[in-house]
């Protein structure tokens, strides 16, 4: 599986033709691009990740989008980055800034969780950046690698903790959500076959309530018993 994840900038880019862009006296944009890959290696040195190394394709790709942002003069992620990059990728990031000097947009790449989160993933081993300038503005594009082969050489490190709450960035920055690819094949839930379930047989109880007993015949009064006993006898009589 191949993932697209993270804060994504859409900014408009009218394309304009590109010449070579002159430097600031004194500035050099391969040194200030090592400056970059130094600071970056630096930052997860400090998580206790693996350093970056430096891949010439994606350098390449770093720097055909960074003068193109210079031309444009603004910001904005490569839309082609996962098609211009080796073939073999796994999983891509991307960074991009403007600014001063290399180390105020560095530290507003620290100051912001998505940038950081690029800078500090386990889930990268390779890294090609690229300056270019623009009047006395430097423009980075930073690109972040993780190949197949680098996930069979070595097991992932234990993702490292998030900074603590910073000032928001200065200057211009944009992270480009990670991209990641697999060739696995989704597992699927196996369903279990067997007899079916049925509710078991309602059981019910019936509780009868006893019919009153009959009532007693009254006893006689005993003048009630001595008048009855005389109308007996004058039947007999009479009979």
């Amino acid at each position: 599986m191949r993932k697209i994840c993270g804060l994504l900038l859409s900014v408009t880019v009218t394309l304009t033709a590109f010449s070579a862009l002159a430097s600031p006296a004194g500035a050099s944009a391969a040194t200030d691009a090592s400056r970059f890959v130094a600071l970056t290696n630096q930052t997860r040195a400090q998580h206790g990740l693996p350093a970056l190394t430096v891949n010439g394709t994606l350098v390449g790709i770093a720097q055909g989008w960074s003068d193109h942002m210079a031309a444009a003069g603004t910001i904005s992620h490569n839309p082609n980055l996962a098609a211009q990059a080796p073939s073999n990728w796994q999983n891509l990031g991307e960074n991009v800034g403007m600014g001063g000097s290399v180390d105020a947009i560095e530290q507003a790449f620290l100051n912001s969780a998505h940038h950081y989160a690029n800078i500090v993933s386990p889930d990268f081993r390779e890294v090609g950046i690229a300056v270019t300038y623009s009047g006395s503005t430097l423009f980075v594009t930073v690109d972040f690698m993780r190949t197949f082969q680098d996930t069979a050489a070595a097991p992932a490190p234990a993702p490292a903790p998030r900074p603590a709450a910073a000032p928001r960035p200065m200057y211009p920055v944009a992270a480009q959500p990670v991209a990641a690819r697999s060739a696995a094949v989704p597992a699927t839930v196996p369903v279990a076959n067997g007899p079916a379930v049925t509710s078991p047989p309602a059981v019910v109880a019936a509780v009868s309530t006893p019919a009153p007993a009959a009532a007693a015949a009254p006893v006689p009064s005993r003048q009630l018993a001595i008048v009855m006993s005389q109308l007996r006898a004058l039947d007999q009589q009479s009979s």
